[in-house]
């Protein structure tokens, strides 16, 4: 998959938004399965998407009652599209699948009447009036959700049901039990002529359906479209998503962007997001921190809002300007193959073999989170490294978090999570002391999870020191740790 595989996608929280989605039909479901990435050539296409979206928003903000009605109608679907098949390959519907047909074209009547009222265009919604099915489907027009054949349908049937029921009268009254033998007899004939001519009508309202079959066809698509951007919108609405500004140049510039399932499972616990902003563009990024400082939200955070603009949702962010991109490749601490006999490390190495042969004529976007962390420090410095220097060969945005020193360079572009670098150690020192809240717990409130630019050659902050110390470790091995430092 270019654009990340399913595991990937769950961890950076697009598999969370995805089950997040208010969906209401069963054809609502299929479009946000076949969802995929929009393409360069069709960004006339995404932009459309964007300004729809966004023009939907202000109408459930507006008209909430209205559009709380329409999702009340699209709960009432049921799935036809078996049905439809069944009609295509000649099959004569039964009574059942008649009642199905006939309720899926009255609840498009009320959608149709009450997406009319909501004034919202697009061309992937075009409901088809189904009246020329109801014509035939509801003979009465009594728009009723239920169905039998009747005998309006047909003469012949009318006959043969008032002469069975005659029948039925006679044999009710008769004593004699010779008569009753004969009545019973012309009634399992009488049975018989009408299952027949119930037949001939069934086999005739089935051919009357297969040539409005389109009308059903484009419904369902039609449903299936209206339900989705409805869901897009209501998470947007939900989580405070933009509509991002796409560009032609290789970029990626996002303000204050947030990542929903890291937002959701920290205000369970009552603590907020910490908003990133970054600007990348065609090369590579650096970003450096130690461990505990957020360099892989941060990465997630930057993928998960790409991925969403390329497949026409909005982003969650305060500003953003994308550029449509071909791919998206990650390598992050999850490549362990037991199976294989891998070590990550291994599984890394493989990965990014693959990664460097696919991007040679594509653009697109590309980060490694702690790359080479499974060797020694120094080989693995040299590694990411060589790795940097590589993909700067390409036009695509690179991102490598690391917490080895020595990476970024003049080319490159380097940002820094702030951590604890400005934290009073004194103040965090006491606050661990008086409360009975976990440690870490505490460290983590007074950790700047906000990434800033810094010049190439900053070093990364030697916060594991710190945090040890804090942490409670013995103070015998903080001395020669910091022994070592000097």
């Amino acid at each position: 998959m270019n654009y990340l595989d399913d595991k990937q996608r769950e961890a950076i929280g697009y598999s969370f938004l995805m089950n997040e989605l208010q969906i209401h039909t069963p054809y609502g479901l299929e479009v946000k399965d076949k969802v995929k990435p929009y393409t360069e050539e069709d960004s006339d296409l995404l932009i459309k998407e964007f300004n729809d979206l966004d023009k939907l928003i202000v109408i459930i903000k507006s008209q909430s009652n209205l559009i709380q009605d329409l999702e009340f109608c699209l709960d009432k679907y049921k799935d036809i599209r078996k049905i439809i098949m069944q009609i295509q390959n000649q099959k004569i519907l039964d009574e059942v699948e008649l009642f199905e047909i006939k309720n899926f074209s009255l609840t498009t009547e009320e959608l149709i009447d009450l997406y009319k009222k909501i004034d919202f265009e697009v061309d992937k919604i075009y409901l088809r009036s189904p009246k020329p099915l109801l014509n035939f489907l509801d003979p009465k027009n009594q728009r009723i959700s239920t169905f039998h054949i009747c005998e309006s349908y047909s003469k012949q049937l009318t006959y043969i049901r008032e002469k069975k029921r005659r029948i039925e009268e006679n044999f009710a009254k008769e004593e004699d039990e010779q008569i009753k033998e004969l009545l019973k007899k012309e009634r399992n004939s009488a049975v018989i002529e009408e299952k027949e001519e119930e037949l001939r009508v069934r086999k005739e309202l089935t051919e009357k359906i297969r040539e409005n079959i389109f009308i059903l066809e484009d419904n369902v698509i039609s449903v299936g479209n209206l339900d989705f951007i409805l869901a897009k919108a209501n998470l947007a609405i939900k989580y405070h998503g933009i509509k991002p500004e796409i560009i032609k140049s290789l970029e990626i510039n996002l303000e204050d962007m947030h990542n929903p399932l890291i937002q959701d499972i920290l205000s369970k616990n009552s603590k907020a997001f910490t908003p990133i902003s970054v600007s990348l563009k065609s090369g590579v990024t650096i970003i450096t921190g130690a461990n505990m400082g957020g360099k892989t939200v941060s990465l997630h955070t930057i993928a998960l809002n790409v991925l969403l603009a390329q497949q026409g949702f909005f982003v969650f962010a305060k500003k953003a300007r994308i550029s449509i991109i071909q791919f998206i490749h990650c390598i992050s601490n999850d490549l362990q193959d037991v199976s294989k006999g891998l070590s990550s490390f291994g599984a890394e190495i493989l990965k990014i073999d693959e990664i460097f042969k696919s991007i040679k004529n594509n653009e697109g976007f590309i980060f490694l989170d702690e790359f080479a962390r499974g060797t020694n420090p120094k080989e693995g410095t040299i590694l990411v490294k060589a790795i940097s220097d590589y993909l700067q060969k390409f036009k695509v945005i690179s991102v490598i978090a690391t917490h080895y020193d020595g990476i970024p360079t003049k080319n490159t572009a380097h940002y820094q999570v702030i951590g604890l670098k400005n934290v009073d150690f004194d103040e965090l020192k006491s606050k661990i002391f008086a409360s009975q809240k976990n440690s870490v717990e505490i460290i983590q409130d007074f950790i700047d999870y906000r990434l800033e630019k810094v010049s190439y050659n900053s070093k990364v902050p030697k916060d594991a020191l710190n945090i040890a110390s804090l942490l409670g470790l013995t103070k015998d091995v903080i001395k020669l740790a910091k022994k070592y430092y000097n």
